[in-house]
């Protein structure tokens, strides 16, 4: 079975005024780690996150290892929504798909995509509150 995973994109190149600005906007310093699978960062999580560059440097960091055993991990370069339910969609007409995410956008774009050749395609978290996407169209 293949696993689609898509994260949502984050401009890795910034210039020093615009990280200047993000700081000011956010009110908080955003420091720029460099790190590697095999380290732990020493941050907060809310501090490591504030930083765009720190998120990107993250995506890139999980996207390699979940290419490296064998899931497709396509790169957005913005906001993930349409990839996710383009991917999930796609794979429901080969297969049961779950789509996990919890984002009423892509649930939206998958309540009104075309999967009239569905096996089956799932939306939410967690099993107890899953949403057949397939049903709701019928």
């Amino acid at each position: 079975k293949k696993v689609h995973i898509s994260f949502d994109g984050y401009d890795i190149i910034m210039s020093k005024k615009s990280a200047q600005q993000e700081i000011r906007a956010k009110g908080k310093s955003s420091k720029m780690y460099e790190f590697d699978y095999d380290m732990k960062v020493q941050a907060d999580k809310p501090s490591f996150l504030a930083n765009s560059a720190n998120k990107t440097s993250l995506i890139y960091l999980l996207s390699s290892q979940f290419r490296e055993i064998g899931a497709d991990v396509p790169q957005s370069r913005g906001d993930a929504g349409y990839s996710i339910a383009e991917s999930a969609i796609k794979a429901s007409l080969h297969s049961k798909t779950l789509c996990l995410a919890a984002d009423t956008d892509i649930l939206i774009m998958l309540v009104y995509g075309d999967h009239k050749n569905s096996k089956g395609l799932f939306f939410g978290l967690t099993p107890s509150k899953l949403i057949h996407v397939t049903e709701l169209k019928k």
